[in-house]
């Protein structure tokens, strides 16, 4: 049975591992795996959010300051590290495990920059360790469905892909109204959001594109934008009232 330690306690942290791996009965929906890992630390820059975690599930998790990486592997030796703190932060950590000789899972993005991808990638180099990139839009019925049909083989061999999103203004907005907004936390939208769209192409494919372009610009989001609603009559308006409208 592996050990994990959780770096950032978050709502994906808690949907995608922590309770999983809890296995909850009155929480059947996340499943059961306590047969296959247990978690023995978490780390989080918010000391209460762990404390209430603890309260309201029945657990006892260690907690560890954002600082204390290093303390928290020296005194609970996880076997696994799972990153799951805002985008900008999990380069840190991923490095900081690959240092200790540690496996890593980390949630998309891995990073957000190039500047951090040369990092991860010369760390994972020089450890014993090795990173994986965890994408929960696989995980859809309708994307593992398309997984399965090609893989069936009754689409044939597949010689053309287009895919077009649509990323709607309500799902869209939500975004700017958190720590996704800031460049420097999540790389832009196209990085927090785009990176779905490019893992499902190569996962539904088995493949890797050769070459890749963009262009884009700022037509509907932005201070300057004229779809704003507070355009409309020089009201400001909270998020809430912004999608109302």
């Amino acid at each position: 049975m592996k050990t994990y330690a959780i770096c950032g306690l978050s709502s994906r942290a808690i949907g995608n591992f922590v309770l999983p791996l809890l296995g909850n009965p009155k929480l059947p929906e996340y499943g059961d795996y306590r047969a296959h890992g247990k978690i023995v630390a978490v780390l989080d820059m918010d000391p209460e959010r762990v404390a209430t975690f603890n309260r309201n599930q029945g657990t006892s998790f260690a907690y560890y300051a954002a600082d204390q990486f290093d303390k928290m592997v020296s005194e609970t030796k996880p076997d696994v590290i799972i990153v799951t703190t805002p985008d900008g932060q999990h380069a840190q950590y991923i490095v900081a495990a690959l240092k200790h000789n540690l496996e890593v899972i980390t949630e998309k993005p891995m990073v957000i920059d190039g500047k951090q991808a040369q990092e991860v990638m010369e760390a994972e180099r020089n450890s014993k360790g090795h990173v994986r990139v965890a994408h929960n839009y696989r995980y859809t019925p309708l994307h593992m469905g398309i997984k399965k049909l090609i893989m069936s083989g009754r689409l044939g061999k597949i010689v053309h892909a287009q895919m077009i999103y649509q990323l709607d203004t309500f799902h869209g907005s939500s975004y700017f109204a958190r720590w996704n907004r800031e460049r420097e936390m999540s790389g832009g939208l196209t990085i927090t959001k785009g990176c779905h769209h490019f893992d499902l192409l190569n996962w539904w494919l088995n493949d890797e594109p050769d070459e890749v372009f963009a262009y884009g610009a700022r037509n509907y989001y932005g201070a300057n934008s004229p779809h704003d609603p507070a355009f409309l009559d020089g009201k400001e308006y909270n998020t809430a009232e912004k999608w109302e409208r």
